[in-house]
């Protein structure tokens, strides 16, 4: 039994079928998802009338126009993407790219100080204004902040470098915290089945026992004291220090120290594997690779990016896969 890939693409009013190729990266890593499109003909259907048009769609859309994207197999969809054109380009084929909600992020400009803010309260400052709801795991100290002519995309991008603090849009919800607390689904893939046998060998299996790392966390106090530190990890390990922010307790100095350790630390899988476009994965869920050949290599990891494509040579998604699951 053969099944068809289809398409849906959404840009503004316009709604087209026939993309020539599209491609999206997805990834709590990147504080934005992008997509690229191109189209190889200008044919699409108004929305409003249901009726079909040629067009030149790169004097038709325009940058900010609003973009949902939609892929599948025999008209059964899966929303890919969701967000904003951000380039078009006016050659054959018409190349247009976008990116996810953290675009309306890069068009603010924000000045101002604080002597102690939480991050819920900085998020508040920043999303409140835009009409963008936002999900953390806990709030979380930042102690002293300043920010100076910077647009809400650079600050959270700094949260990142500086504190560890990920930040990552899903279903247009922003999501701020260490990475692997949001709530997972959990995806069953056959390795005979369900992995695109060209991508096995990029797949390998890692016991803990390969990579032992410590990791020693340090938040300085502005008050006279100590600084206020935590280790963790393998006690003969590779020690790697990690710089918090200012004044933190004990126990948020842990919290910061064990979540990164996770992100150094892994069993099981790591690498790269391809499948096909369903089952529907996203970053951050959680896959169980099933080897009925080697079962005692069955396990589950953390998804840390996807990268979805469609086109000429099918529909796939590739996964990198992360730290291991229960």
């Amino acid at each position: 039994m053969t099944v068809e890939m289809c398409a849906e693409i959404r840009i503004g009013d316009l709604v087209l079928y026939s993309p020539q190729q599209v491609t999206i990266e997805k990834s709590w890593e990147f504080l934005s998802d992008t997509a690229t499109i191109s189209f190889a003909r200008g044919l699409f259907r108004n929305a409003d009338s249901g009726s079909y048009q040629n067009t030149q769609l790169a004097n038709t859309i325009k940058v900010g126009s609003p973009v949902l994207i939609k892929l599948g197999y025999d008209f059964n969809f899966e929303t890919e993407f969701e967000g904003f054109v951000t380039s078009i380009s006016p050659e054959t084929p018409t190349v247009i790219k976008c990116e996810d909600a953290a675009w309306r992020l890069r068009q603010t400009n924000h000045t101002a100080s604080w002597s102690k803010i939480s991050l819920n309260e900085l998020l508040v400052y920043l999303l409140s204004p835009l009409g963008i709801t936002f999900q953390t795991a806990g709030d979380i100290n930042l102690g002293k902040f300043l920010v100076k002519q910077s647009s809400a995309y650079k600050i959270l991008s700094e949260l990142k470098e500086q504190y560890g603090i990920y930040s990552f849009f899903k279903a247009g919800q922003l999501f701020a915290g260490f990475p692997y607390q949001s709530n997972p689904k959990r995806i069953v893939l056959d390795y005979a089945n369900n992995i695109d046998p060209t991508s096995r060998n990029s797949l390998a299996y890692q016991t803990l026992d390969e990579h032992q790392i410590k990791l020693k966390g340090i938040s300085h106090q502005t008050k006279a004291g100590k600084p206020v530190t935590w280790e963790t990890g393998d006690e003969d390990g590779e020690l790697r220090t990690l710089q918090l922010p200012v004044n933190l307790t004990l126990e948020e100095v842990k919290q910061f120290t064990e979540e990164k350790l996770k992100l150094y630390r892994r069993n099981g899988y790591k690498g790269e594997v391809t499948t096909f476009g369903l089952p529907f994965v996203e970053h951050s869920d959680i896959v169980e690779i099933v080897d009925n050949d080697y079962p005692e290599r069955n396990g589950a990891c953390r998804v840390d990016k996807v990268s979805v494509s469609w086109g000429g040579s099918g529909y796939r998604r590739t996964l990198s896969l992360g730290q291991a699951a229960i």
